[in-house]
């Protein structure tokens, strides 16, 4: 396992991180490991670093269009990992 020290500031933060994502609806096929921006969080709003995460039954409905939005969308959860440390 990797494990980078992240800073409060979110220059800090990598650029890109790993999800599945589907692009249209269909067969398991569809989902696919991609490279992704990382999400800058906002005022007010937490950034996790997730360790691991679970592609379950919800996802198999979203890839076959029989929940959630349209695609292109990211699959996985729930998620398990850490707030990344603040500066004191």
């Amino acid at each position: 396992m990797t494990q980078t020290n992240f800073k409060s500031d979110s220059a800090d933060l990598p650029q890109t991180m790993r999800a599945v994502r589907v692009h249209r609806l269909g067969p398991p096929e569809v989902m696919a490991l991609e490279q992704v921006p990382v999400p800058r969080p906002g005022p007010g709003e937490l950034l996790v670093k997730v360790s691991v995460s679970g592609v379950n039954y919800a996802d198999v409905g979203q890839r076959k269009g029989a929940m959630g939005g349209p695609p292109p969308q990211s699959a996985g959860g729930p998620p398990a990992g850490m707030q990344p440390p603040r500066a004191q």
